[in-house]
């Protein structure tokens, strides 16, 4: 095994101890952690995406998951923030909703938890 290996078992490890993950999504989620720090460290549960109207839905992401690890970090405003305010403003009004090339299905469950 490489030292690129050996790194990163150690923070899928690190990261899986909720008293290192915290402070580490804490900081994150301030704009305090660099993005180029954030967008390496692994995710490997089911964990809460919180909309601003309050409303919620469950995420489950894997260690290479990248949407994953952006929306862990950083929520909603790093991964496709302008489109995502949009979209879900549209799917809020709208009576069927067609996503085609879903990948993760993020806006899938933006659709369930719109409407």
């Amino acid at each position: 095994m490489t030292v690129k290996d050996w790194g990163r078992i150690l923070l899928r490890h690190a990261t899986a101890i909720t008293w290192v993950r915290t402070p580490l999504r804490d900081l994150a989620q301030a704009g305090f952690l660099a993005e180029g720090i954030w967008k390496r460290l692994p995710v490997e549960m089911i964990f809460q995406i919180r909309l601003s109207d309050g409303r919620s839905f469950s995420y489950s992401a894997i260690a290479n998951d990248a949407i994953g690890r952006a929306l862990f970090w950083r929520g909603l405003k790093s991964w496709e923030a302008e489109t995502i305010q949009v979209f879900y403003k549209l799917a809020q009004r709208s009576g069927l909703v067609l996503d085609v090339g879903a990948n993760t299905g993020v806006y899938t469950l933006l659709t369930c938890v719109a409407n």
